[in-house]
């Protein structure tokens, strides 16, 4: 059985179930932006031929737009009659959805315009139903054998990128509760290996009445097992005072290593990555058979 929580579909075929699905995840999508789009493909015994989602024009501007975003998502799915619960199946059906294509030409993220694509194939499903018909469908990440495959990528100009880094740290700054105020100056990315980022950064930091410049260096690294490192991380400052605190901070700030397979069913499937750094930042993922 898969682990994940189910989409409630209702009491439905299956081919009334994928016209149900696009017809809200179209109401969903339209609650955000008028020029996205969701279409579901036809269901083939237990499979469903294709499903593509257009995120073109999602803006988000705050970190409270990923709650609200989410809220109205949801609401727009349960005004279809679909909700996401547990449910007491007695039947479970595998399928696959055929392929599955996600592109955002450009989706908006604090200010910085990101184009998105990806293709996925062969990603599992597994169809539910309850001993009163209703049928449910869910992500199945315990497929075994499982062979999804596919490619996303994602790009960036990296001058959008700082200048929603500033927008981000501004916001971070100004919220209750945070003991410091940061004010990015500079930053800027630069390609170290095929794998490997170079960041460099500087900026005001205020504490109390104790104010002056920090500079703070370190390199993301995805090593060759596929887990990302934080290396060489460096926060400095020519205010005594301040680079104390800033030592501390340094300790509290650095990351463990992250493999990229706990992320889930798509980071287990992850064979290849490549990062290229210039004036658009690129990062590519291969989806395929990583014989774990």
């Amino acid at each position: 059985m898969p682990e994940t929580t189910p989409l409630i579909l209702g009491n439905v075929t299956k081919p009334g179930a994928a016209d149900r699905l696009q017809r809200a995840g179209e109401a969903a999508l339209k609650s955000l932006d008028q020029r996205t789009s969701m279409h579901v493909g036809q269901v083939v015994g237990n499979d469903i031929d294709h499903v593509n989602i257009d995120l073109t024009g999602i803006r988000i501007d705050s970190v409270e737009d990923f709650e609200d975003f989410g809220n109205r998502v949801g609401e727009a799915f349960r005004s279809h009659g679909i909700e996401e619960r547990r449910l007491d199946a007695v039947h479970a059906s595998p399928g696959l959805v055929k392929i599955a294509e996600i592109r955002a030409h450009p989706v908006t993220i604090f200010g910085a315009p990101y184009v998105l694509d990806g293709a996925l194939v062969d990603v599992p499903i597994t169809w539910l139903e309850d001993a009163g018909g209703l049928l449910a469908i869910a992500i199945d990440e315990n497929r075994d054998p499982l062979h999804l495959t596919g490619e996303l990528s994602l790009r960036v100009e990296q001058d959008a990128l700082i200048d929603s880094l500033h927008v981000l740290v501004e916001q971070i700054s100004d919220r209750d509760g945070v003991p410091v105020h940061v004010e990015l100056r500079q930053v800027r990315f630069t390609q170290d290996t095929q794998r490997s980022v170079r960041v460099e950064a500087s900026a005001k930091v205020s504490k109390g009445f104790v104010s002056g410049t920090a500079i703070a260096k370190a390199t993301l690294e995805l090593d060759n097992d596929l887990v990302f490192h934080v290396r060489e991380l460096e926060i400095t400052s020519k205010n005594p005072i301040l680079s104390s605190f800033l030592k501390l901070a340094e300790s509290r700030l650095k990351v463990k290593p992250m493999r990229l397979a706990d992320l889930g069913p798509l980071g287990e499937r992850i064979i290849d990555v490549n990062v290229t750094v210039g004036d658009e930042i690129e990062a590519r993922a291969v989806l395929g058979d990583t014989g774990r």
